[in-house]
């Protein structure tokens, strides 16, 4: 039985080790593709996100709060105005700490809040009319009611807002 035991053991910890090989592979591909995507699409983000300036402009106090849905670790902040508010909403809790560690190279933004939730569900710690700007960029495929989804993000936005998203295309 000990033998048994032994081999087990060193079974179970084997396949830990794999699976841990295995997510530090996944996460370096995942990495390499997001950082590719985001050189090849900059320009068009650069243009996409200048409305923002606008409505910073537009509203004259200076600031400017933003809704990112879906933020991942934070590939848009380089493209927000200085002085922005950034309240994140992304369905994985784990992101937070990298999202915040990508904010600290962008010290002209301030996140000031991250929920670990969906687009539907927002009701519970966004008031309406309490954001300028909502951002999903690659995001709202994943969204499972996509009506209840828009409508939640309708009602957070002020009534002179912005709502940029950047889609996937389907072939």
């Amino acid at each position: 039985m000990d033998l048994f035991y032994a081999i087990f053991s060193l079974l179970v910890i084997f396949l830990i080790v794999s699976v841990i090989r295995f997510k530090l592979k996944l996460s370096r591909v995942v990495d390499l593709f997001e950082k590719r995507y985001n050189s090849r699409m900059h320009d068009r983000k650069k243009l996409l996100f200048e409305s923002l300036n606008q409505l910073k402009a537009k509203r004259g106090d200076g600031k400017l709060v933003i809704l990112e849905i879906g933020s991942g670790a934070g590939a848009n902040f380089e493209y927000y105005p200085p002085g922005s508010e950034v309240i994140c909403v992304d369905l994985d809790r784990h992101v937070e700490p990298i999202l915040r560690d990508t904010a600290r190279h962008f010290p002209e933004i301030r996140v000031s809040e991250f929920h670990a939730a969906t687009v539907e569900n927002m009701r519970g710690f966004l008031e309406n009319e309490s954001v300028d700007a909502a951002v999903c960029t690659l995001v709202l495929c994943c969204v499972s009611d996509m009506a209840r989804g828009l409508h939640e993000i309708l009602r957070v936005l002020k009534p002179v807002s912005i709502l940029l998203a950047l889609l996937q295309r389907f072939r």
